[in-house]
């Protein structure tokens, strides 16, 4: 039999089980004596949070946002800050009057979830956008990210990066609406069950997984699962547990699985010549660059990115390191002022039934260097099918940081199906660097195997 000031300690550290976890919540509901002690215990644990949160920060790069997939020490310091943070609001929850008063100036919204880190680019909108500092308390509400990329820990210890423009509201504890812009989650144990609710109303919950989400429009959003399961329920059809590896679209409230099919383009990472660090390669006539027609002046050309510009990647090491996001050596660029770039006409043909995806890695350099803004479009024929138009890099500095074309199936009468798939790299006119490379193009068509059979939905 624990005492009451061990089931306590018990909870905050995280290794409370299923049984003492209930005798804590009996003790609390029944003995004003045991809710006293537990905030005395609580503020208490609070004065530590300070020098967590300062670990926390010392123990990773200032620059470099840790991805969820690549969890660093410093997540888990701040979870356990976190952990002792927050769990007076939820317990308080369950406590009886107390806290059914309303909140005022004096009583803040209590926090569902903290900032755990952040690109230093990152830029925040909205009424919350002057709070978001590194280790800022959360409460319920929306979080708009305009560039740049962010990682949030909610109070179940649940990581979600989000990636601007993303538009994420905050809901609970462990369940968040993604309205706009792309996630990638890290859902541990004991933050089974997390939740992310989607524009259509449609909605994801972790079954003990690694998953990514592209709210790409009101209608239409990617999922991608890396690891465990998640239950995907849409607002159309069948419940659908999808495993590790699993791609598919909700689209219109129906999910499909979904097949992968690589669509290879020529010298899509510009490895096709050697070059020294820092070593330039202009072109001087169009089509010098292997598979790629040149746009306006020849200012767009080829590099090997030196670390005057780009910071070296440790996870490389002992081999030459290379920046964050780049493939192999080399990138391609486009430089000094007007509409340049670079353009490819694949061998493949715009079919129908199939959704598709284009990613292209651009590249946000270290130093202060004026960066033009570019469009990046993919192409059937002459016309554009899909686009990004951006001002500028965003993402960590000294990496390459992915963005993301989404192109819906055409109608089956479409005229541009069957035409050349393309794709186009354009600087914007005004004077400054657009840097690219590791061009991905892929389709996806309906998948009706699986491994999981579908499930009905339940009221």
């Amino acid at each position: 039999m624990y005492e009451p000031l061990d089931l306590i300690l018990l909870y905050t550290e995280g290794e409370i089980t299923a049984g003492q976890f209930d005798e804590l919540q009996r003790l609390l509901n029944d003995s004003v004596e045991m809710r006293q002690l537990y905030r005395d215990t609580i503020d208490h644990s609070i004065s530590m949070r300070s020098l967590l949160l300062s670990t926390a920060s010392e123990l990773k790069s200032p620059h470099v946002l840790t991805p969820a997939r690549r969890q660093s020490q410093s997540i888990w310091y701040a979870a356990a800050a976190l952990v002792i943070l927050v769990i007076t609001a939820w317990l308080m929850l369950q406590t009886g009057s107390e806290v059914s008063r309303p909140h005022t100036a004096d009583r803040p919204l209590p926090a569902l979830a903290m900032l755990s880190d952040m690109s230093a680019d990152a830029v925040f909108s909205g009424d919350a956008g002057s709070g978001m500092k590194l280790g800022a308390d959360l409460p319920a509400g929306p979080i708009h990210l305009l560039s740049g990329q962010a990682q949030l820990m909610f109070e179940s210890t649940a990581v979600v990066d989000v990636i601007g423009p993303c538009t994420l509201q905050i809901l609970g504890p462990n369940h968040a609406l993604l309205l706009h812009g792309r996630l990638a989650a890290y859902v541990p144990d004991r933050a089974h069950g997390f939740r992310v609710d989607l524009p259509d109303g449609s909605r994801v919950i972790d079954l003990g997984t690694r998953f990514n989400i592209t709210a790409v429009n009101e209608h239409l959003t990617s999922i991608d699962i890396e690891d465990g399961r998640v239950r995907i329920e849409p607002t159309v059809g069948l419940t659908r547990v999808a495993s590790a590896g699993e791609r598919g679209m909700i689209d219109h409230g129906r999910y499909t699985a979904l097949s992968i099919i690589e669509l290879p383009l020529t010298n899509a990472d510009f490895e096709d010549i050697t070059l020294e660090d820092g070593e330039i390669y202009l072109p001087t006539t169009k089509n010098r660059i292997t598979g790629w027609a040149m746009i306006g002046e020849h200012r767009s050309g080829v590099f090997n990115p030196g670390p005057r510009q780009y910071a070296h990647n440790p996870n490389t090491a002992p081999t030459p390191v290379k920046p964050i996001g780049l493939s192999g050596s080399n990138s391609g660029f486009a430089f000094s002022a007007g509409h340049i770039g670079l353009q490819q006409t694949t061998a493949h043909r715009l079919r129908p039934g199939r959704y598709y995806e284009l990613r292209v890695a651009v590249g946000h350099r270290l130093q202060d260097v004026t960066a033009a803004g570019y469009r990046i479009e993919l192409l059937a024929g002459d016309e554009t099918i899909g686009f990004i138009d951006a001002e500028g890099p965003t993402g960590p500095r000294g990496q390459f940081n992915d963005v993301l074309i989404v192109v819906e199936p055409l109608s089956p009468d479409d005229p541009r199906l069957g035409e050349p798939l393309g794709v186009r790299l354009i600087k914007h006119e005004i004077t400054g660097y657009f840097d690219f490379d590791n061009i991905r193009l892929v389709s996806l068509s309906s998948n009706l195997t699986t491994n999981h059979p579908p499930q009905e939905n339940t009221p």
